[in-house]
């Protein structure tokens, strides 16, 4: 059985080269998920390396519900950490894919 995510990321925000630089945050509770807030990528990092899950979480506007994604991860490149999305078997949930939120607050 999968781990419950701590936490949900449902949008992002990027650079105009597309790199992710804060990502919309919502604790995930026993009573479902709270309203968010955008948080910087470098504190989600914190967040994992203190060994909380983090996932992707998409509005399904056929069925009308939330439908969980890909859990993501931290990724180093050279000496930059990154967040990733876990490859799994669809695009759509990945972090590359989320809402972009570059027009909101």
């Amino acid at each position: 059985m999968a781990v419950p995510p701590n936490y949900f990321i449902t949008g992002v925000w990027k650079t105009d080269a597309g790199v992710i630089t804060d990502v919309f945050l919502h604790l995930n509770t026993p009573t479902g998920f709270n309203a968010g807030r955008k948080t910087t990528e470098a504190a989600v990092i914190l967040l994992l390396k203190a060994n909380n899950t983090v996932m992707t979480l998409k509005w399904d506007y056929k069925t009308a519900t939330w439908k969980r994604g890909a859990y993501v991860s931290v990724v180093k490149e050279g000496n930059k950490e990154f967040l990733r999305s876990v490859k799994d078997a669809t695009v759509e949930d990945n972090l590359d894919n989320m809402i972009k939120m570059n027009g909101f607050f």
